[in-house]
């Protein structure tokens, strides 16, 4: 990932990077907002709170798909065990990436991002 012309760029050299990063390095949050944002019912939603919670949980959501995908294809081993131990796994990654860096990059997202696009008129608070 560097900067280049204002922007960022993040470039993965192989599956196994974005599978990684979608799971565990925050990308989910990136992704689900850029998603979300996207889907005009979600724009149009007026309650913060529940907007917050549908990205969050679209967030868990992408990095369960991921981890899944990624043991699918073997970039890692799934759980042995009997159910308890899938549900364990399951919900752990979508904790961490949900409640983790996922809900923290999709607000970083919205706030850095797409916030300064709305505030088009001058703030008089502080004067």
């Amino acid at each position: 990932m560097g900067k280049r012309k204002g922007q960022w760029k993040m470039s993965f050299t192989n599956l196994t990077e974005l599978l990684t990063a979608l799971v565990s390095g925050g990308l989910s949050g990136t992704v689900a907002y850029w998603l979300l944002s996207a889907w005009p019912a979600y724009v149009a939603l007026t309650d913060a709170n529940l907007k917050r919670v549908v990205a969050i949980a679209l967030s868990g959501l992408i990095a369960v798909a991921a981890w899944a995908a990624g043991g699918a294809l073997g970039v890692w081993a799934f759980p042995v065990g009997d159910a308890r131990v899938w549900v364990l796994v399951v919900v752990n990654v979508f904790i961490a990436a949900g409640l983790g860096l996922g809900g923290i990059t999709s607000q970083i997202w919205h706030g850095f991002v797409e916030l300064p696009k709305r505030s088009t008129a001058k703030s008089t608070c502080c004067k």
